[in-house]
């Protein structure tokens, strides 16, 4: 887990002259704005790599804010889920050659930067989209669902979570002074 701590420049000298409602709100919604930001950018850096959808990545993860005494001091994004099925990276069925004759198997592409392979002894079943299989015996049943790897073993990738900090690091204090400007406005208008 990456945990990336910093401190705003004089923001105790801020909440003193401004108040500490203010400065506060402005925090959280910086944080927020940072967290979605850092989980685009995680989706985009691993889908360059993985034959994933987007629709796949925000499915496993789950924004978190953290409170302490009423206040937002923290956001963390938690990425969770099993392995993800190999109807997920791309399955087709393929027509190939046996020593019995033609048969069909399944050909996947897990990682963008190799080719498809066609996976050996893999059947497909279209079960709400095309699901891959393999026998585990000679019988015909029983079968087994064949997966990859889940999410977070995907984020794990040391250049995927440099991005993601380096973007964070560098969006914060530009949230923040833009969620200041905001939440400013907004104690001016209700005057």
């Amino acid at each position: 887990m990456a945990t990336l701590r910093f401190e705003i420049e004089n923001y105790e000298k801020i909440r003193r002259q401004l108040g500490g409602e203010i400065v506060e709100k402005a925090l959280a919604m910086a944080l927020q704005r940072v967290a979605m930001k850092a989980r685009t950018t995680a989706s985009k850096e691993v889908r360059q790599v993985y034959n994933i959808k987007a629709r796949d990545m925000g499915r496993a993860v789950r924004p978190r804010r953290i409170r302490h005494g009423g206040a937002t001091v923290a956001y963390m994004l938690e990425y969770t889920g099993k392995r993800l099925g190999l109807d997920k990276f791309g399955a087709r069925q393929v027509k190939v050659r046996s020593k019995k004759g033609p048969r069909r198997g399944v050909s996947v592409q897990i990682r963008k930067d190799r080719p498809r392979f066609v996976f050996k002894g893999g059947f497909g079943a279209d079960i709400h989209g095309l699901k891959v299989f393999t026998r585990k015996t000679s019988a015909r049943l029983p079968i087994r669902r064949r997966y990859s790897m889940s999410v977070p073993e995907m984020l794990r990738r040391a250049e995927v979570m440099d991005d993601v900090l380096a973007r964070v690091r560098r969006e914060t204090p530009i949230e923040f002074d833009r969620a200041m400007k905001i939440t400013i406005d907004r104690a001016i208008r209700r005057l």
